[in-house]
């Protein structure tokens, strides 16, 4: 059997922007986060390493209280993903077999998401890694 690869992002392809959404859930301003975030990008900082960065000060300054894998996937249950997002893989594969192709297809996202909060979204059962 043949296997077919779909390689892509969480944020922004499958669901809405998930560190915002993790930011405003927690009662932080969200364009005073991405400003600062800004600033550091400016400073010669790479993006998603500025807003990991900040989102560990947060959460060691106790503003944020998924600060454990458990929590963020609890976070991740309340991600949404975008319309037809959790049904096309399954249609996929089973279009596949009802016409007699010898391949499946396999999901894998590659985020700088926490991986347990994509492992609480919907889709987390859909996808192969």
């Amino acid at each position: 059997m043949k296997t077919i690869a779909i390689v892509c992002d969480c944020d922004n392809t499958l669901t809405h922007d998930s560190t915002t959404l993790l930011i405003k859930s927690n009662g932080i301003d969200v364009d005073q986060f991405w400003k600062k975030i800004d600033g550091m990008v400016k400073n010669g900082w790479d993006p998603p390493i500025a807003w990991m960065n900040e989102i560990c000060s947060l959460i060691k300054e106790g503003k944020i209280e998924q600060d454990t894998n458990e929590k963020l996937e609890e976070f991740g249950k309340t991600v949404e993903t975008f319309p037809g997002v959790t049904e096309f893989i399954p249609q996929i594969n089973t279009t596949l077999k009802e016409k007699g192709v010898d391949e499946t297809l396999e999901v894998y996202v590659v985020s700088c998401v926490m991986e347990h909060l994509i492992k609480g979204t919907k889709i987390s059962d859909k996808l192969t890694e």
